[in-house]
C-alpha cells in the first residue's frame, strides 16, 4: 500500500507557487521527492483571477482527455478559504471570519494540512485511473 504514495520521479506542474497555497504544495511535493515545476503570476484583479480560475478547470479537462493516451493524469484542488496571502485581509478580519464561519456548512475555514492528502493523492500512484477532476476541498462551500 506505502508504494501508491511513493512519489520520487514524479512530476508536477504546480500554479500560484510563489506564495500562498501555491508555495505551499511546490514545497510538499519537493519534500516527497517530486520534480516540481512551478508558475506564478501575483497581482490579478479578481475578474482575471475568477476568469483563470474556470479556465484552469476546463484546462484541466482538455488536458486530462489529451493527455490519457500518454499515461498522464492531470487533475486539480479547489480550496475554499485557506490561510494564505491572498485570503489573509479577509481571515484577519474579526466580521469576515465570522461571516465566513457562519456560511461555511464546517463552519470554518480550511486548516493547514488539510489539502495534504489531496495533494499526495493526485501525485501519486493512488489516482492512477483519476484524470480530469477538480476535488473541492471548502468545508461544504458548494454544497450552498
Amino acid at each position: 500500500m506505502s508504494s501508491l504514495f511513493d512519489l520520487k520521479g514524479k512530476f508536477a506542474i504546480v500554479t500560484g507557487a510563489s506564495s500562498g497555497l501555491g508555495r505551499q504544495f511546490a514545497l510538499a511535493l519537493a519534500k516527497e521527492g517530486v520534480n516540481v515545476a512551478i508558475v506564478a503570476m501575483p497581482g490579478f484583479p479578481i475578474s482575471a483571477y475568477a476568469t483563470t480560475k474556470g479556465a484552469v478547470l476546463m484546462m484541466t479537462k482538455s488536458l486530462a482527455n489529451e493527455w490519457a493516451k500518454h499515461g498522464v493524469t492531470v487533475n486539480a484542488i479547489g480550496p475554499a478559504y485557506f490561510p494564505s496571502e491572498m485570503t489573509s485581509d479577509v481571515l484577519d478580519n474579526k466580521e469576515m471570519y465570522d461571516a465566513i464561519c457562519n456560511l461555511c456548512p464546517m463552519g470554518r475555514p480550511g486548516r493547514d494540512g488539510e489539502l495534504d492528502g489531496a495533494l499526495i493523492y493526485f501525485a501519486s500512484d493512488a489516482s492512477s485511473y483519476t484524470t480530469g477532476q477538480l476535488l473541492q476541498i471548502d468545508g461544504g462551500w458548494t454544497t450552498i
